[in-house]
């Protein structure tokens, strides 16, 4: 990751699916039809290109045990994608099951895509880039929160947001559950072995430490606002630098560490990182990113504070989400010409965009959008 996106160093999961442009991997086949480039490859799958579309397959060298269980999530992200019709959700269109040296594998067929989030950050995007990013997220958020559909994806963070040339969409399906009354929910069950149907039943919820909601640990039914807290703790990092998470715990990369104090959460800590959060963006830390939100800082301060709420009833919806970043996104748009009225020290760039210079590098990678 690199060093400075608009403050200090992003920290990420170790199962995240790093995206690679031209590198050949271990050859399978298929259907009879060979596969030998990678799109990308995570800690538990790797994405095969296959020209119109891509191919998702359990890795080859996870633990035996550890196979039987991932084949059933491979299955359970293909039925669910080939269901969903969503501009900014990546869409899946058979899964197949197959042997590879005579281990059973499983291969979903879906949207091809170009790289992740966690790419457009390594490689200097502009701002508005990634903010039209989590601004397409929390619309898929939107849509997976509808009564006809009730999908709580689990997993949302920065290399589950894909670019597939484009546009932005929500990918990686396999931690998904259905709610109660969702019209998935008889029809998935019906087709899962035992222990997933379990997971299903009892709203277990998995997912990557740095970016869950406390109630993932608490033993507390979850509601689409699991996904809103993971997604504000993305807004969080973004101007920070720093995994909220890992901020709360008081610790970097400890994972024990973490699911403790996201049981220990209270709205009393809350109030407390949010004051140091303040507090911080008042500082010269902060001095840049509130100067190029302008006056759209404020409206994302607390966006940000309401989605890390301890209380998933006090978090905001995704549609307020949509309008907020919507707003900043005009704001912080490469064309925006309107400096601040305030003039501000004269230690710092008075210019905007001598501002943005300091923050982000024009685009290189043909994959992703201009700003």
């Amino acid at each position: 990751m690199k060093d400075n996106f608009i403050t200090e160093t992003f920290c990420l999961g170790d199962m995240a699916m790093h995206y690679n442009p031209s590198k050949q991997g271990e050859p399978i086949t298929v259907r009879g039809r060979e596969y030998t480039h990678i799109l990308g490859e995570g800690g538990m799958a790797v994405v095969y290109d296959g020209g119109d579309h891509a191919l998702k397959v359990r890795r080859m060298d996870l633990d035996s045990n550890d196979i039987a269980d991932f084949n059933e999530r491979l299955l359970l992200e293909g039925e669910i994608g080939k269901r969903i019709t969503h501009s900014h959700v990546i869409r899946t269109y058979g899964v197949v099951p197959f042997e590879h040296e005579g281990t059973p594998n499983t291969a979903v067929y879906m949207d091809k895509y170009g790289s992740n989030l966690v790419h457009a950050l390594n490689n200097d995007k502009p701002l508005s880039v990634v903010l039209k990013a989590l601004r397409d997220t929390a619309k898929a958020l939107q849509y997976f929160a509808q009564d006809n559909v009730g999908l709580i994806h689990r997993d949302i963070k920065w290399d589950n947001t894909i670019y597939d040339g484009k546009k932005w969409r929500v990918g990686d399906l396999g931690m998904m559950v259905p709610l109660p009354g969702s019209p998935l929910r008889a029809f998935l069950q019906k087709g899962l072995d035992f222990k997933l149907q379990e997971e299903l039943h009892s709203m277990q919820v998995l997912g990557t430490p740095h970016y869950m909601a406390p109630e993932s640990v608490r033993e507390e039914s979850i509601t689409p606002s699991f996904d809103i807290y993971s997604l504000s703790t993305l807004l969080y990092e973004l101007v920070t630098g720093q995994s909220y998470n890992e901020r709360i715990a008081g610790v970097n990369e400890n994972l024990d560490a973490i699911v403790l104090a996201l049981n220990e959460y209270s709205p009393a800590q809350h109030r407390k990182v949010m004051a140091t959060f303040q507090a911080q963006m008042n500082e010269e830390l902060g001095y840049n990113v509130r100067f190029l939100f302008g006056t759209e800082y404020l409206p994302f301060e607390r966006l940000v504070s309401a989605g890390l709420h301890p209380d998933p009833t006090r978090r905001p919806s995704p549609t307020n989400i949509v309008k907020v970043l919507d707003r900043l996104i005009e704001r912080v748009q490469p064309s925006h010409r309107e400096a601040e009225t305030t003039e501000p020290a004269a230690s710092y760039p008075t210019d905007f965009f001598e501002v943005e210079a300091l923050l982000v590098q024009p685009p290189r990678h043909e994959f992703l959008p201009p700003a």
